[in-house]
């Protein structure tokens, strides 16, 4: 594969890692201001992302913690690839995997919190 169909294949994941984050966060928002919201930034995603840790039991709030921080790093990290700011073809896989754990993670967070309801 040449550096440039991995930089493409990066971009790729990014912009679904980016996608996910942003439908979860968003569905999130919804629940709790009642309302969607139109625009999405990066620091609405954060915002997003700690407003799930009021879901969160006490007992597990530094784990909660600690998948917020990691999707909004994530979310960051995304966002730079795909506007240029880091090369996908820097991208490691190791950095791949990571974003597909903190997505997961974050997930779970979520469906716990629901479930916890």
């Amino acid at each position: 594969m040449t550096s440039i169909d991995t930089s493409a294949a990066t971009k790729l994941q990014a912009l679904r890692t980016r996608r996910s984050l942003e439908h979860h966060t968003t569905t999130l928002w919804a629940a709790f201001a009642g309302k969607p919201i139109e625009s999405v930034s990066v620091g609405h995603v954060v915002i997003r992302l700690h407003l799930a840790l009021a879901r969160v039991p006490e007992h597990r709030r530094r784990v909660a913690l600690t998948a917020v921080r990691k999707a909004a790093i994530t979310y960051k990290e995304t966002s730079d690839v795909l506007h240029g700011r880091m090369r996908g073809a820097h991208v490691t896989q190791a950095r791949l995997a990571e974003w597909q754990e903190s997505l997961a993670a974050f997930v779970a967070l979520l469906t716990e919190s629901k479930q916890e309801q």
